[in-house]
């Protein structure tokens, strides 16, 4: 069977695919990735083939000034702001892939395609030509658990809906698979085939420090999104300052498209780029990051505490995964404008916090007992059959 997997953007959508596509690619299906060129290196680093679709989404300074936090007047005001940020933007990029996508649809005729659940050209031009269709979803589903989401999407795609003679339910897929925790997961959620969530954040080598004397290490990450679209990484600047007195490591990691914004190495900090995260903290005791989907599931699946400062230019995402871990006693919502002190106090409680380190192992157990994508894919082809 021909299945392409479809990506609309950025690393953060493609990773959780992988897993998925690996143990379809095992069984001995003809597996090939639909993405913007900017993706090329990492589909192709992950083992699977790459086909390069429309052209790389730009995030321009003018873009940047309306996200939440930025702009000023009504617009930023609106509590729906962000959505329609979110899905303004992807309307841009399902626009700059339809129609190589379409050539692709033609020439290579898939028998299943698995969509990113914002690859919308892949939803919309799958349903539209009769190409069975799986969504997948790495993170909350939002169309579900989101007042005004589906309204919103409604909005900025139904003029592409109507032109390929479809509807809204193109974007829920003949089919979906879900790998998002449970814990995150909204309980409105979209009916979907369940599957653990696997861990891929790219290739890496293993690397692990000696010594039961050490200090104690905390990891720092924004995601591999959050400078691209904001262009600074300044939460992450203001972490390293505010615990420059604290007896610790910090490990920060950074995306390579973002190196030069990194805070300087020292004697206590470590930067590292484009370093796998689920690696990465395998070393760490705790991790401070923005809340991002992939980064909330690595650290549950790694059995890590986390501190979560949710993003201001996602927070309709950031805000509902953070309040879920720290719900389930496995992490902390730090809010970084509180200021330096804040910052060291609420670093300092965590790392010191046996009762924490057992609720973030035993949360790992329960995700790692999941059921595996291995099942997961067969049920996608078996439905097809059916």
């Amino acid at each position: 069977m021909r299945i392409l997997f479809a990506v609309s953007m950025q690393n953060s959508h493609f990773y959780p695919m992988v897993p998925l596509a690996w143990s379809m690619r095992a069984d001995g299906h003809d597996v090939r990735v639909a993405h913007p060129p900017a993706l090329t290196g990492p589909v192709v680093s992950s083992g699977l083939t790459s086909v390069q679709v429309g052209q790389n989404p730009v995030m321009t300074d003018e873009m940047r000034a309306k996200l939440h936090g930025r702009g000023d007047g009504d617009a930023a005001a609106d509590p729906r702001h962000n959505m329609f940020q979110n899905l303004g933007f992807f309307r841009g990029v399902t626009e700059l892939m339809a129609e190589d996508l379409e050539k692709v649809l033609h020439s290579w005729s898939p028998d299943l395609i698995v969509f990113d659940w914002q690859c919308y050209a892949a939803a919309i031009l799958g349903r539209a030509g009769g190409v069975p269709t799986a969504r997948f979803l790495f993170g909350p589903d939002f169309a579900g658990g989101v007042p005004g989401w589906r309204e919103i999407e409604h909005r900025l795609l139904g003029d592409l809906l109507d032109r390929a003679g479809t509807d809204i339910s193109a974007l829920d897929g003949d089919q979906g698979i879900d790998v998002c925790p449970p814990l995150l997961q909204f309980d409105d959620a979209r009916p979907s085939i369940p599957a653990r969530y696997v861990p891929y954040n790219g290739a890496g080598a293993a690397e692990r420090r000696d010594g039961a004397d050490r200090r104690p290490r905390l990891a720092v990450t924004l995601g591999g999104t959050h400078s691209w679209v904001t262009g600074d990484l300044a939460p992450m600047q203001a972490v390293v300052t505010a615990l420059d007195s604290v007896d610790l490591d910090i490990v920060v990691a950074v995306p390579g498209h973002s190196r030069e914004l990194a805070p300087p190495a020292s004697d206590r900090v470590t930067v590292k780029v484009d370093e796998p995260l689920a690696l990465l903290i395998e070393d760490c005791d705790a991790i401070l990051h923005h809340g991002g989907d992939g980064t909330v599931a690595t650290s549950l699946v790694g059995g890590v505490p986390q501190i979560i400062a949710p993003s201001g230019f996602a927070d309709f995402a950031t805000v509902h995964s953070a309040g879920r871990v720290a719900r389930c006693g496995a992490g902390v919502i730090l809010d970084l404008e509180e200021g330096d002190a804040a910052i060291r106090a609420t670093v300092e409680k965590v790392l010191a916090d046996d009762g924490m380190r057992r609720s973030a192992a035993a949360r790992a157990a329960v995700e790692q007992s999941r059921p595996g994508v291995v099942d997961a894919g067969r049920a996608l082809v078996a439905n097809i059959d059916g």
